[in-house]
């Protein structure tokens, strides 16, 4: 069917104390009494020692002598017969960061791109504080060269983009933080080519606002165009008033004609304070918001006077352009933004005024608009309300879909705990307060810098580290690329696919990282790890997802192919969460499955690549292991190539618990709860890709070798204490640590255990990882590595760091030995 979206081994058996009838072995060694507690130098005492060191016993961590293993990675000479490879060194010289290929400055300004007289058909982004323009193409997920701007321009205060006529004047301009020159990167005088010029604007003083408004093609000449924008000025600038208007070039250069409002009684003018774009009688007309209420620019000489509500008021007619007074909907208070949905059926107000209680209060203030054979009627959608409550509104953006609501961005101080959300406003209920939908907003509310006005019926929403969102509102805006660091990560035809609590991202490369699978859509609960393109649905289905777009396209469809299932302890589907591991089919074994869903374990002996075109749920597989019933597992390490005669073996933790689980030669399967020091084990994994010993992870950043306990390196502390680690990754012997305040890596260090102790092995310590600076700005997030193919004799295992913003970040690449046939 198709759909639109788009561990290594545990040790083997250790040996048995040798049994003795009438006395003891002294030749050999006994499970003696021990305490695991004691110093390394000197716990291992009343052990067993092997003059020779080969056979000596060591204190285990379940308080009893132990044969030793040597299951821990070393520098220098090693006997291959019994011990690793040395870890190979590491280059991060050659880290780089991959995605996002837009600047991760905040996006200043959001613009619409027109080739043609067409919609637009891209977006181009300003980027505070950057000589750079980006643009966005609508359709496919590409992204086009940046424009540069002006040197003489060192933080642009607006842009825009005028479409292309005859004569082809594509370009972009810019206005300068004093609000007295435009910039045009284009074509700006027929018959010229690309060039940048510059020109006073007459007619307009103090600092501005820049907003693009509705590019209407009104052609003043051959390759001439006048360009529709709006200018404010912000509080404190020279002007005495916020004004609005027109911007338009001409061969002569740039003027600024300001919109005729209607005077007040006193003879002043309106003191603008938003403006957005609106449908009226078929052409784009734009409404005004001041202090002194709405006004709409329509083509009229006869204006009826507001109804009994108020608020209801007609334009009818042709002629001269004029302005229609929309009586206001608030009696105090001053207006500080303004919102129009995607149909342009509903226009939002935000006002501010002071309370009896002294304290600023924002009020919402939402109608309903349509358009009549006699004029346009303008009605409450709702009554005022407060959305914020004790916090300040920054943003509305209003919609009809599915009724009429309006999305409010909420920001509340340090007292209230210095965050953002977003509120989605449905209705008022008594006492001013506003009825609201608890649904959370897609978006991260923390991360919004600027929203334009709706773009080919969408609302973009953009970020403070360069993030997009595209949608009908706040709360509906989907990342147009990824925004969040992943839970997990595979590759999907050959691309990178990242599993995001909200979202699956696909890699085009060259292009990013963009989101294909998304809600209300179901989107993999989880990733099968050594399965490309296998995932675990909500419904516990094992799926296998191959993308349509071979080729390199963008097309985001997908065939879905299904398979097992992992059922419940009641027969039906099981619940997350899910971890899952495919163990590749080898010379006379079938390809395995390992997984697990909540608190049980789950196998698969003759895994077969999904093929049934719908799920079904006869085909389901039952649990074989709970360790811990009712506390669900959040770590699995497999072994790809157990030893001995077990089928299976592998590690798992609970929530504070670590197990072994192993399947012997008889299909009985056995687990044993592994005794270690106190505190919380996050991570399992084995020790390399083809070596039979694993590690486990501490959040303090502690490392214990498996199954012996040993201690391989400390906990982590950083320049300012002890660290709490974010996320885990052992690549190829070595456990990486993400923390707030960097990247750290455990090498082996200078300190050694004494010769005489049979536990002959490096200390290791956290280090952390010296990224080149062009790899960006250090930004916590998750921890990822992939296995690749690089060629006969060795693979190719990367390590990735997902950051919270959205970035990707290739860190080190190792080549890995593969193991011989056997």
């Amino acid at each position: 069917m198709k759909r639109t979206w788009l561990l290594g081994a545990v040790a083997a058996a250790i040996a048995a104390g040798v049994a003795c009838e009438g006395g003891i072995h002294l030749e050999g060694g006994n499970a003696y009494p021990c305490r695991f507690a004691d110093p390394p130098e000197t716990r291992d005492l009343a052990c067993y020692r092997d003059p020779e060191g080969i056979g000596s016993w060591v204190c285990g961590v379940d308080d009893l002598c132990r044969p030793f293993k040597r299951d821990e990675i070393f520098f220098g000479e090693y006997d291959p017969r019994v011990d690793p490879p040395p870890l190979p060194k590491l280059d991060f010289s050659r880290a780089a960061r991959l995605y996002p290929l837009l600047p991760t400055q905040p996006i200043a300004a959001i613009l619409p791109h027109f080739e043609g007289d067409g919609p637009p058909t891209a977006l181009e982004l300003v980027y505070a504080g950057s000589r750079s323009l980006q643009r966005v193409d609508f359709v496919a997920h590409t992204l086009g060269p940046g424009a540069p701007v002006p040197e003489a321009v060192a933080q642009p205060a607006g842009g825009f983009s005028f479409q292309s006529g005859e004569e082809a004047l594509d370009g972009h301009a810019w206005l300068d933080g004093d609000g007295g020159t435009i910039f045009v990167e284009g074509t700006f005088d027929p018959g010229t080519g690309p060039e940048t010029v510059s020109a006073p604007v007459s007619g307009l003083t103090g600092a501005v606002e820049l907003e693009p408004f509705a590019p209407a093609k009104n052609q003043l000449g051959p390759g001439l165009e006048q360009l529709a924008l709006v200018l404010r000025a912000p509080d404190g600038a020279a002007s005495p008033a916020r004004e609005a208007g027109e911007l338009v070039l001409r061969p002569s250069g740039v003027a600024f004609a300001p919109f005729e409002l209607p005077a007040l009684a006193d003879g002043g003018t309106p003191n603008v304070r938003d403006v957005r774009s609106t449908l009226w009688a078929k052409r784009r007309a734009p409404l005004v918001l001041a202090d002194e209420g709405l006004y709409l620019r329509c083509t009229s000489r006869a204006f009826p006077g507001p109804a009994d509500a108020g608020i209801f008021s007609g334009c009818e007619g042709s002629g001269p352009e004029t302005w229609l007074p929309i009586a206001p909907t608030w009696n105090t208070g001053r207006p500080v933004s303004l919102g129009v949905s995607a149909d342009r059926g509903v226009w939002s107000v935000l006002t501010r005024s002071k309370g009896l209680d002294g304290a600023d209060h924002w009020i919402l203030h939402s109608l309903r608009v349509n358009e009549t054979p006699t004029g346009l009627e303008v009605t409450p959608a709702f009554d005022s309300c407060e959305p914020c409550r004790r916090g300040r509104a920054e943003l509305v953006t209003p919609s009809s879909r599915g009724g009429v609501h309006a999305d409010v961005l909420c920001a509340f101080d340090a007292e209230q705990g210095a965050r953002q959300t977003v509120v989605r406003v449905v209705g008022a209920l008594s006492g001013g307060a506003c009825e609201v939908d608890e649904t959370p907003a897609s978006l991260d509310p923390t991360s919004v810098a600027v929203a334009s006005a709706p773009v080919n019926g969408l609302v973009v929403v953009g970020g403070t580290h360069g993030q997009i969102w595209l949608g009908d509102t706040l709360g509906d805006a989907q990342p147009r690329f990824l925004d969040r660091a992943p839970t997990a990560v595979t590759r999907l035809g050959g691309r990178l696919m990242a599993l995001t609590d909200r979202y699956v991202a696909v890699e085009f490369p060259g292009y990013g990282m963009v989101p294909a699978i998304q809600p209300p859509q179901e989107r993999p609960s989880a990733v099968v790890e050594n399965g490309e393109g296998l995932f675990v649905l909500p419904s516990a289905d094992v799926v296998q997802v191959t993308p349509k777009d071979a080729d390199g396209g963008t097309d985001s469809e997908a065939e879905v192919t299904f398979g097992v299932r992992l059922a419940g302890p009641s027969g039906g589907s099981a619940s997350g969460p899910f971890l899952a591991y495919r163990i590749p089919e080898s010379p006379g074994t079938d390809a395995q499955l390992v997984a697990t869903a909540n608190d049980s374990l789950y196998f698969d002996e003759h895994f077969k690549t999904p093929a049934e075109t719908a799920p079904d749920p006869m085909n389901a597989l039952v649990s074989v292991l709970t360790p811990e019933p009712n506390f669900p597992i959040r770590s699995l390490a497999v072994n790809d190539n157990p030893e001995g005669t077990d089928l299976a073996q592998g590690y798992l933790v609970t929530s504070r618990n670590l197990f072994d689980f192993r399947l012997d030669e008889s299909h009985r399967w056995s687990v044993k709860q592994i005794q270690l020091p106190a505190g919380e084990p996050v991570e399992v994994a084995m020790q390399t890709p083809t070596r039979v010993y694993g590690r486990v992870m501490y959040r303090d950043g502690t490392v214990f070798t498996l199954p012996s306990g040993f201690l391989l390196a400390p906990p982590l502390n950083t320049p300012s204490g002890s660290a709490r680690v974010l996320d885990f990754e052992h690549v190829y012997g070595r456990p990486f640590a993400i923390t707030a305040e960097g990247l750290f890596v455990a090498e082996p260090g200078d300190q050694t255990l004494p010769e005489d102790s049979p536990e002959r092995y490096v200390l290791w310590t956290w280090k952390p990882v010296e990224l080149p600076a062009d790899a960006g700005p250090f930004v916590p997030g998750t921890l990822h590595s992939l296995r690749e193919p690089r060629d006969v004799s060795f693979d190719n295992e990367t390590l990735y760091l997902f950051d919270e913003q959205g970035g990707v970040l290739r860190v080190v690449d190792i080549a890995v030995p593969k193991p011989k046939p056997q």
